[in-house]
């Protein structure tokens, strides 16, 4: 029964977190729910199967997958907003280099790594989502700043308002 629970909530962790960042790519929520259902309705057929073939009870295994399906939804948004937030804090590291680099040498740099070159600053390269932070300067008085988010959306620091913007 161990190793069961920890078998499906592997899967159920890794479908619920990778399908995080794509299922806006596929259209709508709809596919995401349906193919929970899919894996769901499948370890449920599965379940019963093994059960009349075998004359096992291994419903109780997958009442199981259920609960920590519950579990994992529960704890998914507070951990969402955490990251995102962690995120713009870290980018924190990015921004404030590059206010300086603008002061020192009169616009933005090209690029990151030029910014961490002459500024002799280690620069974070990925938000705490795991999605690598873009830079883009935007005729060398302006920068773009962003990084792609839960679902697909993209967050966009606005440098004349000192603020992130979600948008999907």
């Amino acid at each position: 029964m161990t190793l069961y629970g920890v078998v499906s909530l592997f899967f159920l962790v890794a479908y619920v977190w990778n399908i995080s960042f794509v299922w806006e790519y596929f259209s709508s929520v709809t596919f995401y729910v349906i193919g929970l259902l899919v894996i769901l309705l499948v370890g449920l057929y599965i379940t019963f199967h093994l059960d009349k073939n075998f004359k096992w009870k291994t419903k109780q295994y997958f009442k199981i997958s259920i609960i920590q399906l519950v579990i994992i939804w529960g704890i998914a948004n507070p951990i969402r907003t955490w990251q995102i937030d962690s995120s713009y804090t870290k980018a924190r590291l990015i921004i404030e280099p590059l206010k300086t680099y603008k002061l020192q040498y009169g616009q933005y740099p090209t690029t990151l790594t030029e910014l961490e070159e002459k500024l002799h600053q280690s620069i974070p390269t990925r938000t705490n989502i795991g999605t690598r932070y873009r830079y883009e300067l935007n005729g060398g008085q302006d920068y773009t700043l962003h990084f792609i988010s839960y679902y697909g959306y993209a967050a966009y620091y606005n440098n004349e308002k000192d603020k992130w913007v979600l948008t999907d």
